[in-house]
């Protein structure tokens, strides 16, 4: 005789301890999954499909029945096959594993001693887990090998508003925004999950779920084939526009530099001047662990509030900006001379930028100034993801500022 999903798991679960040591380990594996390796790491912070490969491996599927959940994997895999809502011959729907999160969410609601914050994390987590499984599937079966990181850049600057990983600035916070809609009060399966039941609600949690990332990443790996096979390669701004640029300003150091401040306060003005995709792509890579999103909206919020009452500190950032990298240049001749390296001089100024024992008074004023800036655009409280768009920023100025030969030819 069959079984409900609940009577099932009720039964499998009767000695697990719902506390805060079981919340806390569900969040530990949900960030030491993100964080495993470099390719883990670089994935979920950036955006970028295909490019580090990402793996949920058996060990990690044992990991979380017994280090995390400490249940028997083989005899809940066993009652499962009760389950008579389940359709076990699809392979989503009668996998016990994608269960979990939902049971663990229905477990924890009634757990009330358990510190509200920390119950809505690891339901978060829980689902993030969810996602991960779901995901690595989906990218193994599209990326055997790893994808061309220019073509994958490129792909990600085709990308309109309208997707999500353009909206959240990463895989991480994608996901996370994916599993926070799932618990939340307001969910369509909020009753599901308090219950955990009826079963076909139950199901469609997880079958909507997957079916939900995978038209994520179906829509972009079609973006990506279609970039891969046009050829299409996101290039840094070319060595004759900077080189043509910079000569000019280590030639007259006064009048160049009072030429490109008169350019930066007529472009910085209009939000359609001042924002070139392909210059974002460029100080995305020189700040992989900025949000692209945020650099994005700090640059719009730059552009709609300059010259506005009350917000005499944005030309001043500006100005300040641009007369640190002219001076930098001057000091620094070789980098533009010589090399003609654009992503080169990005690096050292980023580096000038964010060093932490800098007692420079102008990096100071402008990490000041610009993070005065990026909270008043973004909403986040997370400081290093602060400090980063603060630099990216400032790095973006100079550079829409450098390439102004290009873009008024």
């Amino acid at each position: 005789m069959g079984k409900t999903l609940k009577e099932i798991f009720d039964e499998q679960f009767d000695q697990v301890k719902f506390d805060k040591n079981l919340c806390q380990r569900i969040i530990r594996f949900s960030h030491q999954y993100m964080t495993r390796n470099d390719d883990h790491s670089a994935f979920f912070g950036g955006v970028l499909l295909g490019v580090h490969p990402i793996r949920f491996l058996e060990s990690d599927r044992e990991a979380w029945y017994e280090d995390v959940l400490d249940v028997d994997e083989a005899l809940l895999a066993n009652a499962f096959r009760q389950a008579s809502a389940v359709n076990h011959e699809f392979k989503v729907m009668s996998d016990v594993f994608n269960y979990t999160p939902a049971y663990i969410c229905h477990r924890l609601e009634k757990e009330t001693r358990i510190p509200q914050k920390l119950r809505r994390d690891a339901q978060i987590h829980a689902f993030m887990v969810l996602h991960y499984r779901f995901l690595t599937s989906l990218l193994v079966n599209r990326f055997r090998y790893p994808a061309d990181p220019e073509v994958a850049q490129a792909t990600y600057g085709m990308l309109s508003g309208r997707f999500d990983i353009r909206r959240y600035g990463s895989w991480r916070a994608l996901l996370e925004a994916r599993s926070a809609d799932l618990v939340s009060p307001n969910s369509i399966y909020r009753r599901a999950l308090q219950n955990f039941a009826p079963d076909p609600m139950v199901i469609r949690v997880v079958t909507d779920t997957q079916g939900r990332i995978r038209e994520v990443v179906k829509k972009i790996y079609a973006v990506h084939i279609t970039t891969r096979d046009a050829g299409t390669r996101v290039t840094s701004t070319s060595s004759t526009v900077m080189s043509t640029d910079g000569e000019m300003i280590l030639k007259d150091r006064k009048s160049g530099y009072n030429s490109y401040l008169r350019y930066a306060n007529e472009v910085v003005q209009i939000e359609r001047n001042l924002i070139r995709q392909e210059l974002v792509d460029v100080v995305v890579s020189a700040m992989r662990t900025m949000p692209p999103q945020l650099l994005t909206e700090s640059l719009r919020y730059l552009a709609r509030n300059y010259n506005q009452r009350g917000q005499k500190y944005l030309e001043e950032l500006v100005k300040e900006d641009l007369l640190y990298a002219f001076e930098y240049l001057q000091s620094n001749r070789n980098l533009l001379g010589r090399s003609q390296d654009l992503p080169g001089l990005l690096s050292r100024l980023r580096n000038q930028l964010m060093a932490s024992r800098s007692s420079d008074p102008t990096v100071l004023k402008l990490r000041d100034q610009t993070e005065k800036l990026v909270k008043n655009a973004v909403r986040t409280r997370n400081q290093s993801v602060i400090a980063s768009v603060r630099t990216g920023v400032l790095l973006y100025i100079v550079l829409r500022v450098l390439t102004k030969q290009y873009y008024t030819q």
